[in-house]
């Protein structure tokens, strides 16, 4: 018997792929890249993300920097392949704006 027929609410979540495979080549190598700069911690920190690193993955890239006080979200860069999507490049414009 498989989970889902002794269990009928399992019937219901959803599937996941637990060897973590990106079907996108472009997430998969954003992915070996990010676990590249964690040096031990769960995410990297902001200081030893360098965008011109991963060159191939620059057009689809959005980095959004936090600033605390005022609290605002200005977007850093925006690939140039999400600003032909977006019709607009938001670069160092903030989210309020």
């Amino acid at each position: 018997m498989t989970a889902e027929e002794t269990d009928p609410e399992r019937r219901f979540l959803p599937e996941f792929d637990t060897t973590l495979r990106f079907r996108s080549k472009n997430l998969e190598q954003l992915q070996e890249y990010r676990h590249s700069k964690r040096k031990g911690q769960e995410m990297p920190s902001r200081a030893v993300i360098e965008p011109t690193e991963i060159p191939t993955l620059l057009p689809y890239l959005a980095l959004i920097d936090v600033q605390l006080n005022p609290r605002r979200f200005p977007w850093r860069l925006v690939g140039t392949h999400i600003t032909g999507a977006m019709g607009y490049d938001y670069t160092r414009f903030a989210f309020d704006e």
